[in-house]
Order: C-alpha cells, then structure tokens, then sequence
C-alpha cells in the first residue's frame, strides 16, 4: 500500500460499499486521495511530532508477566512547499515526512526461562551447537524507518485544457519484522519496501456540464527480506 505525506494531501475520500464505476472492480475498501497543488503565491509548512519513552507508562499486561517498559521513542518530521512557476500558468508543489521509530517487544519472564533452559543445555552440550541462541535477550528491538517524497506540477495549457503530473516515492525499512517472544532471536527478518508512483492527467472542460480527463498511472513496488543470523 502506497503512503503519502501528511502535508501533501489536500482530502481523501474511504469508501466501503456501493461503489461508483471510477473505482473500478474493487473488492474491498476504496480510498481516493487529492494531493495539493501549487498556487500563484509561495508558501510552506513544517511539523514535527516527538514521542519519548520517559512518556510512556508501563502497561497493565507488561506488569503482569513481570516484563520491562518498551523503550518506545519515535520522531515524525517534515514539510512542503509550492508556489509558481510561471504566474498563472504553471505552478509546482512538493513535500517530505520522515518517520523514526525505535521500540520493540520485551520477553515475558515465563518465556526467557524456558529459553534459559535450552541455553543452559546447550552451553552443558547437551544440546548441538547452533541450533539454540545462548544470548537471548530480554527484549527484542524492532526498530523502523520511513521516508515518503511527492512533487506535483501543474500547466494551464488554455482555459479549457490542463495537465498534471506528479510522482511519489516511498522507502520503508523495517527490522526484525516476524520476530515473537515466542522465538530465541537466533534469526531474524529484516524488511525493505521502496515503492514509486507516477501519474499524468489531462483535463479538458467542455461547456458548462462536461469535464473530460484522461488519465496514466504507473506504479512499482520492491520488496526485500533479509533473514540475519545472530549467532554467527
């Protein structure tokens, strides 16, 4: 599913049923997003959005099993910016997010101590080398990263006849993705998503009751796991 910034959306639109013939043959939700443009005055914003650990309380459930405070801490930042190109013909906009975020998943005391008993047999010999993590941890860190860009620009070709284009790009990086508390934290998945999206739409009003627009989108999605050992 492709994101987009926060300060690059103007409306968006969900819808669950009875959809219209625009959404084509969806079998689920439908969302339709409108992105901003640029305007004959120069303008921006910026935003910053900060969470800390020292903010956060220690659940009810964590105390039950005896677990530690997750040390979440995230930092969402970003902005935008749009203006003219030519004054009253063609116009720019473009905007960036980035997401950090540091958490992750503490091990239950039931559970480290069972881990602790196959540790112990592998460390005795009892059990063969490799197959059980002697270090695993007490909490599993699942770290992440996001950062989404978009730039739109549109031309006023003449009063009835317009054109847009705009591109979007994605980058979301994800680490220890399947990880449970179930699992010794021998082996891990980490998760690399880029995607990209392009549209080109023309427009043409004809009269007062007709708007014709045609329309290309081209999108591309990449996506990597990588399976990492700790024990080598």
């Amino acid at each position: 599913l492709m994101s987009f910034t926060t300060e690059s959306l103007e409306q968006f639109q969900l819808a669950t049923s009875q959809f219209t013939a625009a959404d084509g043959r969806t079998g689920g939700a439908a969302v339709t997003m409108v992105t901003k443009s640029g305007t004959n005055v120069l303008h921006g914003s910026s935003f910053l959005f900060a969470r800390d650990r020292k903010l956060t309380s220690t659940d009810y459930f964590t105390k039950q099993r005896n677990g530690d405070k997750v040390p979440f801490s995230r930092q969402q930042f970003g902005g935008s910016v749009g203006g003219p190109i030519i004054r009253n013909r063609m116009f720019f906009f473009g905007a960036v997010e980035q997401m950090l975020e540091d958490t992750g998943r503490p091990v239950p005391d039931t559970q480290f101590n069972q881990l602790e008993v196959l540790a112990s047999a592998a460390r005795n010999g009892q059990i063969p080398a490799g197959l059980v993590n002697l270090d695993h941890p007490r909490f599993g860190p699942q770290p992440g990263t996001l950062r989404m860009v978009s730039i739109k620009s549109n031309i006023q070709l003449t009063n009835t006849h317009s054109l847009m284009g705009r591109l979007a790009t994605q980058k979301d990086t994800r680490e220890a993705v399947t990880w449970n508390t179930n699992n010794d934290y021998r082996e891990v998945e980490h998760s690399n998503i880029t995607a990209q999206s392009g549209v080109v739409q023309h427009s043409w009003v004809m009269g007062n009751s007709k708007l014709n627009q045609l329309t290309a989108q081209v999108n591309h999605m990449r996506f990597l796991g990588d399976s990492v050992s700790n024990l080598t």
